[in-house]
C-alpha cells in the first residue's frame, strides 16, 4: 500500500487499487451573516421549537471571569 491509496479486494482473488480524494474544505460564512443569524437561531433553541434543532446545535452559557457578562454561544 502507498500513501493516498487503498487497495481492495472487490469479488474475488486480484485486488484493485482505490485513489482516495482530498480533504473537504472547510469554509467560514461571513461575520454579518452569523451576526444576523445567532440571535434567531438562540431564540428557536430557547423556545419549544427546539426540537427542530436539538440535535445538531446547542447553547453555551458562559459568564465572563472578569466582566460577570453573560455570554450565549451557539456551537454545532
Amino acid at each position: 500500500m502507498r500513501l493516498g491509496s487503498l487497495k481492495v479486494r472487490l469479488d474475488g482473488p486480484p485486488l484493485k487499487e482505490v485513489r482516495m480524494g482530498t480533504a473537504v474544505n472547510r469554509s467560514i460564512p461571513p461575520q454579518p451573516l452569523i451576526n444576523m443569524v445567532n440571535p434567531m437561531v438562540r431564540r428557536i433553541l430557547r423556545s419549544p421549537l427546539h426540537s427542530v434543532l436539538d440535535r445538531a446545535l446547542l447553547v453555551l452559557h458562559v459568564v465572563g471571569r472578569k466582566s460577570g457578562h453573560l455570554y450565549d454561544i451557539v456551537v454545532g
